[in-house]
């Protein structure tokens, strides 16, 4: 099948530039060109994909400084684990709240996709 490529600066993480690669349908005689949309979509994926990974890993890391109060061995190592821990429970809230806002603006550019292609 045959596509358009589109490249955009965004680096994710420590990787190369993103790539967009449209792919013709099998009802389409000729491929579209990547839209302003298609690009945001891609962008949104992205984001959604590595805020998504920033929430594991927080979680990850809530759950081992809690796990690691409980085996303290003295009242103020259990205190420096829980202060770690509530630090890194508010970079998870501000991760999970990134998280939602990019779904639901996922969700707009895909349904403004549909509708443009159902109204063309």
């Amino acid at each position: 099948s045959s596509g358009i490529n589109a490249e955009w600066p965004l680096r994710p993480g420590y990787g190369d530039p993103v790539s967009l690669v449209k792919v013709k349908a099998a009802n389409e005689k000729t491929v579209s060109d990547i839209s302003q949309i298609d690009i945001a979509i891609g962008k949104a994926k992205m984001t959604k994909s590595i805020l998504s990974t920033q929430v594991k890993e927080l979680s990850t890391k809530v759950n081992e400084l809690l796990s690691a109060a409980r085996k303290a061995k003295n009242k103020n190592e259990a205190l420096s684990h829980l202060r770690r821990k509530k630090l890194y429970e508010r970079s998870l809230l501000k991760r999970e709240g990134a998280l939602n806002n990019t779904e639901s603006l996922l969700l707009q550019l895909q349904e403004s996709q549909h509708n443009k292609t159902v109204l063309s």
